[in-house]
């Protein structure tokens, strides 16, 4: 137990000072990345507000991202929702990693989940009233934050990635595994992510559930 312990803190501290590292290394990327994202999520809210009397104009069915008081979508159908949503983003990205020439469309796909949640938060708030605000509050917006978080750090590592190897030569992160490796790591933390958002929407019995 005390190596198992002992293990875990190595690993902790490891992954803590990998994580400053990065972040010092690469804190303009980080800060850009950032603003995107404040902008994108600014602009969704700004667009569900102008948009709040013809919401139907500018609501996105194919992505599942409300469903209010719908008795035949169940709780889990929506968590491999979410599954394959992040999926494919993550997908993306990834791809793009392999040329530097690809990486703005990891920006675009940072973009578009921004502005998905500055827009369906705000609907909430706009056409559900407490219930709406509630479950933003509680549960879909400190979730859908992490996501963003968790994107940003993925987007950026993929863009280091492709920059090296147009610089270099390589890709000058542990060869061409510890990508893919990246690759895992980032799909279980969403995934544990869209586990923890699952259970709360399932305990709080919330009328609204957010999938993008």
């Amino acid at each position: 137990m005390g190596k198992f312990g002992s293990g875990v803190e190595n690993v902790y501290h490891s992954a803590r000072g990998g994580i400053k590292e990065f972040t010092k290394k690469h804190k303009v990327l980080l800060v850009c990345l950032l603003f995107v994202v404040l902008v994108s999520v600014l602009t969704g809210v700004f667009t569900a507000i102008k948009n709040v009397d013809n919401y139907s104009s500018v609501w996105f069915d194919n992505y599942n991202i409300m469903n209010f008081y719908n008795s035949e979508i169940g709780t889990w159908e929506l968590f491999f929702n979410r599954f394959g949503s992040y999926l494919i983003c993550l997908g993306v990205v990834f791809i793009c990693s392999f040329n530097i020439f690809l990486s703005p469309f990891s920006v675009v796909v940072l973009v578009i989940r921004s502005y998905l949640v500055g827009l369906n938060c705000c609907f909430m708030f706009l056409l559900f009233g407490l219930s709406g605000m509630l479950t933003t509050i509680i549960i879909i917006l400190p979730i859908q934050l992490i996501n963003v978080l968790l994107l940003i750090a993925f987007c950026s590592l993929m863009f280091v990635r492709a920059r090296n190897k147009q610089k270099y030569g390589s890709y000058c992160i542990g060869g061409e595994k510890k990508p893919f490796v990246l690759f895992l790591i980032f799909l279980v933390l969403f995934t544990l992510v869209n586990v923890v958002e699952t259970l709360l929407l399932f305990i709080f019995s919330s009328k609204i559930i957010l999938v993008i």
